[in-house]
């Protein structure tokens, strides 16, 4: 799966605006990025608002649209995941998916979190994703062929 989200990355490159994270190191199985800001917040409250990604988070990125879905348990091992509400059954029962975006590996409070995961691309229409699928359908990535689908 994570190749996968490796592959569609990939081809966003190809459509998408420039990324601003650099990326800090490459291996056969992946690549780590690293992003820095400076923001006008004590660490406390960079912490506090880094770990509620409700209220931060783009509807856009999202399986159910609605960012106040995400949750993010900063912990090793902890989870930054999506519920996605059920559908209503005539029946009155309905069950929530649930989306796994990222693992946390490292979690040192007021200080760092690091995790692992998968990136999802979205482009500005269906016309500008269909040429970064054709583009980069069987390009060769770190020795593996990409196999796109959408």
């Amino acid at each position: 799966m994570r190749l996968a989200g490796t592959l569609f990355a990939a081809a966003a490159l190809g459509c998408a605006a420039p990324l601003s994270a650099e990326v800090a190191e490459t291996t056969a199985s992946g690549f780590v990025t690293r992003d820095m800001a400076e923001v006008a917040a004590t660490p406390m409250q960079t912490w506090l608002a880094l770990i509620r990604p409700g209220t931060w988070w783009n509807d856009a990125h999202t399986w159910s649209a609605d960012a106040a879905n995400m949750t993010l348990t900063p912990q090793a091992g902890g989870c930054l995941c999506e519920r996605v509400p059920g559908e209503d059954r005539a029946d009155g029962f309905s069950l929530d998916g649930s989306v796994q975006h990222m693992v946390v590996v490292q979690a040192y409070p007021l200080k760092n979190l690091r995790m692992r995961g998968q990136a999802f691309v979205v482009f500005r229409d269906s016309a500008a994703a269909e040429r970064a699928m054709t583009k980069l359908q069987g390009v060769k990535l770190h020795d593996h062929e990409m196999r796109i689908e959408h």
